[in-house]
C-alpha cells in the first residue's frame, strides 16, 4: 500500500512461480491446521503426505517447529473463545475492494476479554524473511475481516481490541501488535485512501501506457516482494 505504482506495474510482470520454500510453507500450514482441528500434537502426523504437496512430507523437524505455533495458539485460547482455523476473512468492503477476502491461519474471538486475536504462522527460515507484526498490513486486513465476522455474529460491540501475532518458529521469532477498535478503523480509512490512489494509477496507465514517476515510492520493505522490480 505504500507504493501507489506497484499494482499498476505488476500488471505487466510475470506471475509468481511456486518455489520449494513456498510449497514447504504450505505443507507446514496444513499440518498446523490439521493439528488444531483434530486437537492433536504435530508429531502424530510424522510421515503424513499432503495431496497438494507430495514432495514435502511431515518430518521430525517440521513437526517440532509447527508444534511451537500450535502450542502458542492453545496458550492464547480460553474456554468460551470462538476459534476459527483457516477462515476466510472479508476485509474488502472496509478498504474499497468489495468481495476481497484473505485467509487467516487462526482467529480467536474472546467476548469475555473483549479481544480478537489473529495468529499467523510464518515458516521461513531466512533472516531476510523475518516478519514483524507492527504495522503489518496483511494482519491488519485480517483484523478488519474479523470485525466483519463479529458484526455478522452480532458481537462486534463487545470487541474493543484487535491483536495480531506472528509466530516464526524456525527463526525463534514471535511478535505482536495490539490496536484499539478506533485505531483499526482509522487505519482502514487510510488504507481505503491508498486503494483509491492505486486505482487512479491503474486507470492512468490504462489510458496513457505509463506511470508518472512521482507515483513511485520505493523502499527496501516496499520493494522486497514486488513482482515489478
Amino acid at each position: 500500500m505504500t507504493c501507489h505504482a506497484a499494482l499498476a506495474m505488476e500488471q505487466d510482470a510475470p506471475p509468481d512461480e511456486s518455489s520449494d520454500a513456498a510449497n514447504e510453507g504450505s505443507a507446514a500450514h496444513e499440518l498446523g491446521a490439521l493439528a488444531l482441528k483434530e486437537d492433536k500434537d504435530c508429531p502424530a502426523y510424522i510421515g503424513r503426505v499432503f495431496a497438494e504437496h507430495p514432495d514435502w512430507p511431515v518430518t521430525d523437524d517440521m513437526a517440532e517447529n509447527v508444534q511451537v505455533y500450535v502450542d502458542y495458539v492453545r496458550q492464547h485460547t480460553q474456554p468460551g473463545d470462538i476459534v476459527m482455523v483457516e477462515e476466510k476473512l472479508p476485509h474488502g468492503d472496509a478498504i474499497g475492494i468489495p468481495g476481497e477476502t484473505g485467509t487467516g491461519d487462526v482467529l480467536i474471538i474472546s467476548v469475555a476479554r473483549h479481544t480478537v486475536k489473529s495468529i499467523d504462522l510464518k515458516y521461513g527460515r531466512s533472516p531476510r524473511g523475518r516478519v514483524d507484526a507492527e504495522g503489518n498490513s496483511q494482519l491488519r486486513l485480517y483484523s478488519l475481516g474479523a470485525l466483519e465476522i463479529c458484526k455478522a455474529k452480532g458481537i462486534d460491540k463487545e470487541i474493543d481490541f484487535f491483536e495480531s501475532h506472528i509466530v516464526q518458529p524456525r527463526l525463534e521469532h514471535i511478535d505482536e501488535e495490539t490496536l484499539s477498535r478506533d485505531n483499526l478503523i482509522a487505519w482502514a480509512i487510510k488504507a481505503r485512501t491508498a486503494v483509491d490512489a492505486n486505482k487512479a494509477v491503474i486507470s492512468y496507465k490504462a489510458k496513457n501506457n505509463q506511470v508518472r514517476i512521482e507515483r513511485f515510492t520505493p523502499s527496501a520493505k516496499a520493494c522486497q516482494w514486488c513482482r515489478a522490480k
